[in-house]
């Protein structure tokens, strides 16, 4: 890999005519937990990563937890021995004893002692040395999600360990449950790379065709599943493949068994970046797939070296959906949002799913801002920060969880809780994603909630989209301020073909919005 465009922490790649500043001869050691724990969490999961200390050892001494509380301070210790580390990539999982009595937000300080090259050393919560010294937080949530019976929360969009070359890893799909499961998701979308999934064991730049990594990473996360009771983990595989211009774009792939190479923009060998697949060769055998950020990643050095594009209009005829938001409220966010009323406006049944793109973190993440100059971190790409909704009227396994998605049965939140159906006049009720075939009068039934974590419910919108003019008008716009709110309006599509879909607003900017109703598709 010649340059790393993807900009994740990697400390110890090198390119034979750039100095890399940000280098150190030590393994990358960094501290993970959940940011946000739920309620009903006893135990909270603590995880420590190391990276590369099969070139530079360590043996590791202790890791002791202190969380600020004003109150009272609260010391752990969660880790105490001798244990050397030689391994490419280490990853262990502690647990900390929550009291019953203990919520709020909390600063927190991760103490790592360790020894190199036999001399003792200390960090706090991670070793990069050109790495931000900020204030780690951890909040103890008072309130579960916003949510209703049949509801799930999840993250359509999150890399483990088995996305690993020397750029780049995430965390174990077995820590990853732990982790999710202690935020209050109910599920994790393993979008793994495609150019990572057909790799030798520790050989980034060669290809295994006997896939044994693919074979792996499938019976790890069947095993996973076959042990847990609340939780579930989608494998899948983050495709890069060729869009209609031959140009390198990202899908998201669920509920295949056989794999889906893709190896354009891998940057493996420089400048070989043509597309190895094509979207609308394989899409119609998938159960389900998304587009992946669409419009994000393909700026002018992605689109030089790595042959980056963007989704065009008739690319998105062979996905279920987009998803545009991507943990980050930015341009790709809003032109992916914009494409995909476009796109419904003209007729298409197409739906939106939310995920952060994380690679395996849950309290931050740790990116490269200047290419071996300078490293940052960002909270706002945090699994299950941003979060996807799937309804099931029962408890959802890995089937029903796709089921689900694929059906379009789906709200996206950042925070609150938003659900719209439609009650016929024969008290038929249809949810989110549903057709329906119909000329009489029935009634529109949106609930939305919050909690004090996201704050008071500020503004719903209801939106019914006019094929025939091609545009959105507004059913309803009004002011709310309380945790709860219902609204019942009758409605007559009149045997129109239309589309009616929500959106709610906190007051602290907090925001969902569903898949639409179709009227007469």
């Amino acid at each position: 890999m010649f340059l790393p465009f993807f900009l994740y922490a990697e400390i110890h790649h090198k390119y034979k005519l750039i100095p890399n500043f940000l280098y150190q001869k030590e393994p990358e050691i960094f501290m993970d937990f959940p940011r946000r724990v739920n309620p009903d969490v006893k135990k909270v999961p603590f995880v420590i990563n190391i990276k590369d200390a099969n070139k530079f050892p360590i043996v590791l001494k202790n890791i002791t937890i202190k969380i600020l509380n004003p109150g009272k301070k609260i010391q752990k210790t969660l880790f105490e021995g001798r244990e050397k580390i030689n391994t490419r990539l280490y990853q262990n999982i502690f647990y900390f004893k929550k009291s019953n009595n203990l919520e709020g937000e909390f600063p927190i300080v991760i103490e790592i002692h360790y020894y190199i090259n036999k001399k003792e050393k200390i960090v706090t919560n991670h070793n990069y040395k050109k790495g931000p010294k900020s204030l780690w937080y951890i909040r103890f949530s008072k309130d579960h999600l916003p949510a209703e019976k049949n509801w799930y929360p999840g993250d359509i969009h999150f890399h483990t360990s088995y996305s690993e070359d020397d750029v780049e890893f995430g965390q174990s799909p077995k820590f990853s449950k732990e982790l999710g499961l202690a935020s209050g998701i109910y599920f994790l979308g393993l979008t793994d790379h495609s150019y990572d999934l057909d790799d030798k064991d520790g050989k980034y730049y060669e290809k295994d065709p006997d896939l044994k990594k693919w074979k792996k990473f499938k019976r790890d996360v069947s095993r996973i599943n076959s042990k847990s009771v609340n939780f579930v983990l989608l494998p899948g595989e983050e495709v890069s493949t060729g869009n209609s211009k031959n140009k390198n774009v990202h899908a998201l792939l669920f509920g295949h068994d056989k794999f889906i190479p893709g190896t354009g923009d891998s940057t493996d060998q420089p400048f070989k970046n043509k597309p190895d697949s094509k979207l609308e060769k394989f899409a119609s055998s998938i159960p389900l797939s998304i587009a992946a950020h669409p419009f994000e990643g393909y700026s002018f050095l992605p689109a030089l070296f790595l042959r980056r594009g963007k989704w065009q209009n008739e690319d998105f005829e062979h996905v279920d959906g987009i998803q545009f938001y991507n943990g980050l409220k930015n341009q790709g966010y809003f032109k992916g949002k914009e494409k995909w009323i476009e796109l419904l406006l003209k007729g298409k049944k197409i739906f939106t799913y939310a995920g952060t793109d994380a690679h395996g973190d849950f309290n931050r993440a740790f990116k490269v801002k200047i290419p071996f100059l300078k490293l940052v971190e960002s909270t706002k790409q945090i699994a299950g920060r941003v979060k996807t909704y799937v309804y099931s009227s029962k408890k959802p396994n890995k089937k029903l969880l796709i089921k689900g998605l694929k059906n379009g049965n789906v709200f996206i939140s950042d925070g609150p809780f938003i659900n719209i159906y439609y009650k016929s006049i024969n008290d038929n009720k249809y949810i989110i994603g549903k057709s329906i075939n119909t000329n009489k009068p029935g009634k529109l039934v949106v609930k939305t909630k919050s909690s004090g974590e996201f704050g008071k419910l500020k503004q719903l919108r209801i939106y019914k989209g006019n094929l025939k003019e091609k545009k959105e008008e507004i059913l309803l716009n009004k002011n709310i301020n309380s945790f709860e709110n219902r609204e019942i309006i009758n409605y007559n599509c009149n045997g129109e073909r239309v589309y009616i879909r929500a959106e709610v607003l906190t007051l602290k900017n907090k925001e969902a919005l569903t898949n639409p109703l179709f009227f007469n598709y």
